[in-house]
């Protein structure tokens, strides 16, 4: 192993170290000497390959978005999805909210706690380029589905695709997010459990776009 591949795999390390910590403690309580001491290496190394804690934050959202959409290119691919409608589509891929909420809280507290950092940090448009980059790609995936269901007829042709798109998706983050982030529920929630809000709201939004008979 080559000394660029070893730079890697540390780095690697190290931003896998700080996604848990910054997830589970909270970006701003978490400082470099504590992911240094996670990674098991010295702060001077973390300094050396990052910089600063701001592009550690970066990489992490950066790196686990990949990983996200790496999931969905997986699943989006497989022979069962490709066979179902366009609205059938829509529905798979907005439901994935439902599965990331059952199955990863720990992903939706970092996107939690990173949409609370860039709010309060000062982000170059060059610094956001490629977590932005990542939300276009799940558009254009959503995009190309919507299409397909107006050519199929199984979804209305007047529908503004991007206010639909943005509206749902901001919608079934922020409710995933609150019920990763709840360790005490809101009397609200303990009526209706967050699985039982995200998949009205999927209903809804399947109810809103399909085309009737």
């Amino acid at each position: 192993m080559d000394y660029s591949e070893l730079q890697n795999k540390a780095k690697e390390n190290i931003i896998r170290n700080a996604y848990k910590l910054f997830a589970n403690n909270g970006i701003h309580n978490v400082a470099l000497v504590q992911i240094a001491k996670e990674s098991e290496i010295g702060v001077a190394t973390v300094y050396r390959y990052f910089g600063n804690k701001k592009n550690i934050v970066n990489e992490c959202a950066n790196s686990v978005w990949k990983k996200v959409i790496l999931g969905v290119q997986d699943k989006i691919s497989s022979l069962e999805f490709l066979q179902l409608t366009g609205i059938e589509k829509i529905e798979g891929l907005l439901s994935m909210f439902l599965t990331m909420y059952q199955e990863d809280k720990e992903f939706l507290k970092f996107v939690s706690e990173y949409d609370a950092y860039i709010a309060q940090e000062k982000q170059t448009l060059e610094e956001m380029q490629e977590y932005n980059n990542n939300f276009l790609t799940f558009h254009e995936i959503g995009l190309n589905f919507f299409d397909e269901g107006i050519q199929d007829k199984t979804i209305k042709e007047d529908i503004d695709f991007d206010t639909f798109y943005y509206s749902i998706t901001r919608a079934l983050l922020d409710v995933s997010m609150k019920g990763a982030n709840s360790p005490v529920l809101i009397e609200t929630d303990k009526t209706v459990p967050i699985e039982k809000q995200l998949e009205q709201l999927i209903t809804i939004a399947i109810f809103y776009c399909k085309k009737g008979e």
